[in-house]
């Protein structure tokens, strides 16, 4: 999953292609704009140098029209050099931001699109998109400071032709700078590498930081004293990261200094070399006078190639990295659907010989599950934690592919289906479920968002869900804004997210797979029992469409509703039957009954 540690020039350009589209998509005047000014930049650069020769030389021989109108073609040119520099510094400005922001919607769109969960829950996914995410908007100004490079290019360029033209021995200056600049490319690739081996210490400092902070912790960070331990385990980390990057920030530090004195003992050179020239005769007083100039701008465009390229090479970095995640987002895109999903279920769904093990990992999670759903049943899920419920749950919902074995719908393959198609008949509440800040009503509408603002389905959602009464306990209803740190926006009980959790995943009308995994974990034993007694005569009453209801729950007096109860353990298909079925024959379930029932006593 991570992004090959060689990479090749032709990486390079692809990820400077893709800037450079993103650029001309977002303001195509504004791109062509700071391409043009960059050859107006060295010519003017060229013809300054050339007028101040030319006004020195008129001098010299007191030939006062020649040198007054060369000095005023110099300041002319200087005047129109100041216009162009702010003409690009503006275009250039604004096009980065855009740029930039182009970017973060591209890579919301990016990791969001990607089919199911692993990307999620890899480690070395997360490391690659930490990086890419410290370094997204500033991914804008690469066009920038690839303008400023090829900017300092040309004037290197010029200089170097006008150089030669005074003598050529001075053609030296360009070629210690030529190995400057070679230096500096080596350094940013150890740079680049250090970033790499960081990236999981600085995430893991970040993450820490971000919990430290976060008011949900809060409670817990002052009731356990735990503040200080996360502050140090934060500084261990950044430590860490810092140590790395600091070792590579010192060999950056030492090429540069190496660049920086060849440089200063050419230029020395090249001052004694035409100084020499004027003092034989060999040069004229403007020559000399241009000598200087140009051995000066030299030192400054070799300093100014070494950092751009320096930052361009970095932030290519970056763009080859996004470039990975788009790549990564084709391979594991799923394959062209061969079947379409069912309108109804009229059979059910089948689970044959499932095994599963998570990516990266080498023990099997599940094995060899083999189950039928019937049309139009309600299932309990049941078993103790790390049985493998959960697991069973994102599979059905294509949240990952199976190691070995299929699932069917209508003995048709899940695999065969469009994952989005298979997941927009699907509805689910889950344990971990999200505290959507938004309007009340939205928080709910989002399980289906062509509902998103329908109130008259929201309300009707809620009452299925057991919390009709919830808008009356708002300030404003609906409308109310969630969430504390939000203006006018209030926070609600853990029992209270939980039911707009639960009306958001029966929102959805006529699912054919309705999943409940452990989604009122919140709520008093009694209210759960209630409501999935509700559920289930729903869902009976729903027969003509053939959904299947599935419930998670590790409270074994609510599931008694099911019309069939799977028991896990570790992995396996312990038991399947009704409540009656299962307790007569005195196995698993009934034990783990009987042990919570005497629990509640």
């Amino acid at each position: 999953m991570a992004p090959p540690d060689r990479r090749r020039p032709a990486d390079a350009f692809a990820a400077l292609g893709t800037v450079l589209a993103a650029s001309f998509r977002e303001s195509k005047g504004l791109a062509l704009l700071g391409l043009i000014l960059v050859p107006a930049a060295a010519g003017l650069g060229a013809l300054q140098a050339l007028w101040l020769r030319s006004m020195a030389d008129g001098a010299d021989r007191h030939d006062l029209a020649a040198a007054l109108a060369a000095a005023l073609l110099l300041v002319a040119t200087l005047g129109v050099g100041q216009a162009v520099q702010l003409a690009g510094v503006t275009a250039r400005i604004g096009l980065s931001e855009r740029v930039g922001f182009a970017f973060d919607r591209m890579l919301a769109r990016l990791t969001a699109g990607i089919s199911g969960l692993r990307h999620h829950e890899s480690p070395a996914f997360q490391d690659r998109l930490h990086l890419l995410r410290e370094r997204l908007l500033a991914m804008g100004g690469l066009l920038n400071w690839l303008l400023n490079l090829l900017e300092e290019l040309g004037g290197f360029l010029v200089t170097a032709v006008l150089l030669a033209l005074i003598h050529p021995a001075l053609l030296a200056l360009p070629l210690v700078g030529l190995v400057a600049l070679r230096l500096q490319v080596a350094a940013r690739k150890v740079s680049a590498r250090a970033q790499e081996r960081s990236a999981a210490d600085y995430r893991l400092a970040a993450q820490l930081t971000l919990l430290s902070a976060t008011p949900a912790a809060g409670k817990e960070l002052r009731v356990f004293g735990v503040g200080a331990e996360i502050r140090r385990r934060q500084r261990e980390a950044r430590g860490r990261g810092d140590a790395v990057m600091g070792r590579a920030q010192w060999r950056v530090a030492a090429v540069g200094g190496v660049a920086g004195l060849l440089n200063t003992l050419c230029l020395l050179g090249a001052a004694g070399f035409v100084t020499s020239l004027a003092a034989g005769g060999s040069a004229s007083l403007g020559a000399v006078l241009l000598a200087v100039l140009l051995a000066g701008r030299f030192v400054g465009h070799t300093a100014g190639l070494v950092a751009t390229t320096g930052i361009v090479v970095d932030l290519l970095q970056s763009a080859e990295r996004f470039r990975w995640l788009g790549g990564y987002a084709r391979r594991v895109r799923p394959a062209t659907p061969t079947a379409g999903v069912p309108a109804t279920l009229r059979h059910g769904i089948g689970i044959d010989g499932l095994s599963f093990r998570y990516p990266g990992t080498t023990s099997l999670v599940l094995r060899d599950i083999s189950l039928w759903l019937p049309a139009g049943s309600v299932v309990a899920l049941v078993g103790e934690n790390g049985s493998g419920k959960t697991t069973l749950v994102k599979l059905l919902c294509r949240m990952y592919e199976p190691t070995q074995g299929q699932l069917s719908a209508d003995g048709e393959e899940l695999a065969a289906f469009d994952p989005e198609c298979w997941r927009a008949r699907l509805s689910a509440g889950f344990q971990d479920f999200v505290r959507y800040e938004l309007l009340a009503g939205e928080t709910v509408g989002v399980g289906d968002t062509p509902r998103l603002d329908d109130r008259g389905a929201v309300l009707g959602a809620l009452g299925r869900a057991g919390a009709a009464e919830l808008p009356g306990e708002l300030p404003d209803g609906l409308e109310s804004q969630l969430g504390r740190q939000w203006p006018a926006g209030v926070d609600l009980s853990g029992g209270q997210w939980q039911k707009l959790a639960l009306g958001r995943a029966l929102l959805r009308d006529r699912p054919l797979l309705l999943v409940l995994d452990e989604p009122t974990a919140s709520l008093d034993a009694e209210t759960e029992h209630l409501l999935f007694e509700r559920l289930g005569a729903a869902a009976r009453a729903a027969h003509g469409t053939g959904g299947i209801t599935l419930l998670v729950s590790h409270r074994f007096s609510t599931v008694q509703v099911a019309d069939l109860i799977v028991v896990l353990d570790a992995g396996t298909v312990a038991e399947v039957g009704s409540h009656r079925q299962l307790m007569a024959r005195n196995g698993l379930y009934a034990r783990m009954y009987g042990l919570q029932a005497r629990a509640y006593r």
